[in-house]
């Protein structure tokens, strides 16, 4: 007990050691300030306000570097456990081994485990299912050396009809499934390690995709815009029509019901989406993404964020107060790195969505720069134009890489006096987008708007909606967004109800094949008519890269019933 008690310390003596810390630290905080004081004097002002700037620009880059390599091995751990994911899914369905000259007894069951994608045969991943072996699959042990005996695997069983429909259907192909997963990396969507062996299949190569996928989620922001305008056409773009908002709907209810969710009526799924924090699993919107393979995720994310929207929120033409209130929350708000946030702050404060504010904002600023009095109005001369391309250039975008949503315009407005963002970008577009193409009218080019008609008819049966037809390939060296506006042109012409009908319903009610058969139908009066003018024939002028455009027309005849020929139409 003496020992103890050598040992022990009072209360006073704690509070005497929390005070000389004290003391010693706000010692040191004074020692530094002195130090710094003196070095200031030596150094002068402006001297030491750089030196310290510096100090704090590598400070921040350290910190920055220090967060990359952080989340560069979080991702290589990510990997990594994907990759044991796989390697155990592929250990448990796996066929049994069963040692050489082992006899096996006829009709003796074995137990084996059968991994299910998405569920459709009732079976959770890892659930027992127990198969029969034939009664003539007995082994048999041969003379010399033995060899492993075969054994029926699951896919080749058919005592089980629902586990063999399972793994008869149709899977998805391995390009599908990158381009998906791929997909869901890039815009940063939730993808747990036990959510992603829903989108591959048995016989995929798991790494590659995954290592894949990861490549282009790591890609710089150019990258990733060019990769996902080339797979764009994987999946269908525009605004949802009613048939797919109800499968939608159907969709979240049914994957909820799935998570064991509560979602009787929509009311449900509104206040789940309202959460804070959000109650919705892990995974929740990914497999509700799946059951509808023909949008891309972000689509889905944000076709459902706008059903789900708040059953207050306010809607139709803003206010002057709104609109003041609206400039004082931006005011109010800090920037911050993710603007989504930012917006989605001012609108909880003013009852709207964050699309409406953001959408709104952007209006109120284009009406100020087209009130302003110093603004120039027409195009851009060439000077003006020389100087928007070289702010381009200067802010790091290259004439031929350069993409509009990437860059800063207002930025480059800053540079060319008298002109506002959307000038800038018109020019740019004009000068750069455009450069090289034909800029003729549409029938100089194509010789009539029979041979865009006829080459939309030609198109293979997959392509459904408009979104999908490879207008860059149809009529060459005319603009894509050009040969479109002919075709809506042309439909609007000839089918006077589409003018009528709303947006989201005009790709539902008049399918463009329905309008290509239209329009043919009166193919006679398609040759006569270009851009508001009757004319017979645009033969004459007319590139040799462009002649096999004039051959679908030969068969065509004129007024009298005979043949147009190039000196005719002259």
């Amino acid at each position: 007990m003496p020992e103890l008690a050598a040992h022990t310390t009072t209360p006073g003596d704690d509070a005497s050691a929390v005070r000389d810390a004290e003391r010693k630290r706000a010692a040191e905080r004074e020692a530094k300030k002195a130090r710094h004081k003196r070095r200031k004097k030596e150094l002068g002002e402006e001297e030491y306000r750089r030196l310290k700037s510096e100090k704090q620009k590598r400070k921040q880059a350290r910190k920055e570097r220090q967060t990359r390599q952080a989340g560069g091995k979080a991702r290589e751990a990510d990997v990594a456990a994907l990759e044991t994911t796989h390697d155990a899914y592929a250990a448990q369905t796996a066929p049994p081994q069963v040692k050489s000259g082992v006899n096996m007894e006829p009709g003796v069951a074995r137990e084996s485990r059968a991994l299910t994608m998405d569920g459709e045969s009732g079976a959770k991943p890892g659930a027992k299912v127990v198969t029969a072996v034939a009664a003539d699959a007995q082994v048999r042990p041969r003379e010399g050396p033995q060899e492993q005996p075969r054994i029926e695997s699951e896919t080749e069983s058919h005592t089980d009809p629902q586990l063999l429909a399972t793994h008869q259907s149709k899977p998805r192909t391995k390009q599908k499934t990158a381009i998906r997963t791929a997909n869901m990396l890039v815009y940063r969507n939730p993808l747990p390690v036990d959510e992603v062996s829903f989108f591959f299949e048995h016989d995929a190569d798991f790494t590659t995709m995954c290592s894949k996928a990861q490549d282009i989620a790591t890609m710089s922001e150019k990258r990733t815009y060019k990769w996902h305008e080339e797979h764009k056409h994987e999946f269908l773009s525009g605004p949802f029509t009613s048939s797919e908002r109800r499968q939608l709907w159907m969709a979240m209810a049914a994957t909820a019901r799935a998570h064991s969710m509560q979602c009787s009526a929509p009311e449900h799924l509104q206040i789940i989406a309202q959460s804070r924090p959000r109650l919705y699993p892990a995974g929740f919107w990914l497999r509700v993404a799946d059951l509808m393979p023909q949008r891309s995720v972000q689509s889905v994310l944000a076709q459902a964020g706008n059903l789900l929207s708040k059953v207050g929120e306010k809607r139709g033409p803003w206010s002057e107060e709104e609109d003041a209130q609206l400039y004082f929350m931006l005011g109010a708000t800090p920037d911050e790195k993710n603007d989504k946030f930012k917006w989605q702050k001012i609108g909880d404060e003013l009852g709207r969505s964050r699309s409406a504010c953001r959408e709104r904002y952007r209006a109120l600023e284009a009406r100020k720069e087209h009130e302003r009095k110093d603004i120039a109005n027409g195009s851009l001369g060439p000077s003006e134009v020389q100087l928007v391309m070289n702010r381009v250039a200067r802010l790091g975008f290259l004439h031929e890489l350069a993409q509009r949503p990437l860059i800063p315009w207002q930025e480059v407005a800053r540079g060319v006096p008298h002109r506002t963002a959307r000038q800038c970008q018109a020019a740019w577009v004009i000068e750069v987008e455009q450069r090289g193409r034909n800029h003729k009218s549409f029938s100089q080019i194509s010789g009539t708007d029979l041979g865009l008609i006829r080459k939309l008819k030609a198109l293979p049966s997959n392509c459904v909606r408009l979104s999908q037809i490879p207008w860059d390939q149809l009529v060459p060296g005319l603009d894509p967004s050009r040969a479109r506006a002919r075709f809506r042109t042309l439909s609007r012409f000839y089918i006077p109800e589409i003018k009528t009908c709303p947006r989201a319903e005009r790709e539902e009610k008049f399918p463009w094949r329905e309008r290509v058969r239209v329009i043919e139908a009166n193919i006679a009066q398609v040759v006569e008519r270009t851009d508001r003018r009757k004319v017979r024939r645009y033969k004459v002028n007319v590139p040799p890269s462009m002649q096999s455009l004039l051959e679908v027309d030969s068969g065509c005849t004129g007024d009298a019933g005979q043949s147009v020929t190039p000196a005719e139409s002259k």
